[in-house]
């Protein structure tokens, strides 16, 4: 988010928006939309939480009241949320395709840095 907010350079800022965009790509496709939205919106506000109070830089302050705001708008339908594809036997599927999940989504990061 910083990256795009307040970039250091234009190669910075394309990553950024490169990066905005896969997100909401993500979102668009997903089947479970409300928590993938609430858990990326609480990640940040974790990352961004200790480096705002060290450093108190405007960017993170600014990138901190975004991802705060989205939680408080979300919480209302989060408290009702029931998952879609609750099934009794199948808790290994769901752990093997979670861990999958984060291993692409950090392989794509990393495939998209900027060198």
């Amino acid at each position: 988010m910083a990256n795009v907010l307040d970039p250091q350079s234009q190669s910075n800022r394309s990553y950024g928006l490169e990066l905005l965009a896969w997100a909401g790509i993500s979102l668009l496709l997903a089947k479970e939309r409300l928590m993938l939205a609430a858990v990326g919106a609480g990640l940040v506000a974790i990352k961004v939480a200790l480096p705002l109070v060290i450093t108190r830089d405007k960017v993170l302050a600014e990138a901190f009241v975004i991802a705060i705001g989205i939680l408080v708008i979300l919480f209302p339908s989060i408290k009702k949320w029931k998952p879609s594809y609750e099934e009794p036997n199948a808790r290994w599927l769901r752990m093997l395709s979670m861990g999958a999940g984060v291993a692409a989504a950090i392989g794509i990061i990393m495939l998209l840095k900027p060198h």
